[in-house]
């Protein structure tokens, strides 16, 4: 088979979302979906994105980013219905891989990019994908799962929560973009890894962040589109952990949705290591499960 590997460009984005939609069940793709995945990510690399086109027709995609730490990512990764068990899955994995360890990377991760990312791992229904990495020598290492939530019916019903955190002079509103600096200085002493994605809150016409406070200082947060914005992705959430389990995540969590309604007709809560917590509070319900694998790697 004559293969051309080309770079990717922005003008085909276009292309690539169709050849996505196509390649990429169950997943859906919007150019900005993609574009906000590939160019906006601030490891994005030409050395580690490739397009594979067979008579001059794109066939197969990969992407690769490598983070703080020396850890790498295979983002994303998919080829042709008609042209797979061809080896050009394997092709594009061993590209990205020689291209990580020759930035020193010692560890790679498939999808779980944050603070960029499309899904925290391989969904094990798409039984071909899971195999494909064993054969590659990845191992799995934890698994998620992502949850919905209808937004179709009534407002959550949050009133007498927020007097309760009132009485005790802890209150919640929408973040404004004074607040940047602040929740920024939280996030670096209790959660740094979200920092990237509270930015993000922040990038639009109107945050999409709500902050908790306690005597003029933020004890918590919760947002949405942080990630796969038109989504409807929510999160991330956090409470300092001194004041985790008075309710207060509840109320972030019912707020953000009762303001997500405006946008979505569902919530997506992705990478949940705590199920119950979401059950409870909002029934909402496991969509998917993903598992997470790695491989150890030696640099070159």
């Amino acid at each position: 088979m004559n293969i051309e590997i080309r770079s990717i460009y922005p003008d085909l984005i276009n292309n690539l979302t169709r050849f996505m939609n196509r390649n990429h069940p169950p997943d859906r793709f919007t150019p900005a979906l993609l574009n906000e995945k590939i160019f906006e990510d601030k490891d994005f690399s030409t050395d580690l994105t490739l397009c594979l086109y067979s008579k001059d027709i794109l066939s197969g995609f990969g992407m690769a980013v490598l983070r703080e730490g020396g850890i790498g990512y295979i983002k994303l990764l998919a080829v042709e219905k008609g042209l797979r068990r061809r080896g050009l899955g394997r092709a594009i994995y061993n590209f990205l891989e020689r291209r990580l360890k020759a930035g020193v990377c010692r560890l790679i991760r498939i999808y779980n990019s944050s603070p960029n990312y499309l899904l925290p791992g391989i969904s094990p229904e798409l039984t071909p994908a899971v195999f494909f990495l064993k054969h590659l020598g990845f191992v799995k290492y934890a698994e998620t799962c992502n949850m919905k939530v209808d937004l179709t019916d009534e407002f959550f019903p949050v009133e007498s929560e927020i007097k309760k955190l009132e009485s005790k002079g802890i209150s919640i509103r929408k973040a404004q973009p004074s607040d940047l600096t602040e929740l920024t200085l939280f996030l670096e002493e209790d959660f740094p890894a979200w920092i990237a994605e509270a930015e993000e809150m922040f990038s639009g016409v109107e945050s999409t962040v709500f902050i908790v406070k306690k005597e003029k200082r933020i004890i918590g947060f919760a947002g949405y589109d942080a990630n796969n914005k038109g989504m409807g992705w929510f999160g991330p959430m956090g409470v300092e952990e001194r004041y985790r389990g008075s309710g207060i995540g509840s109320v972030l969590l019912k707020i953000c949705l009762n303001d997500m309604r405006k946008k979505y007709n569902r919530a997506i809560i992705p990478w949940v290591s705590s199920p119950e917590f979401y059950i409870r509070a909002v029934d909402a319900r496991i969509e998917r499960t993903f598992w997470q694998f790695e491989k150890r790697v030696q640099p070159i």
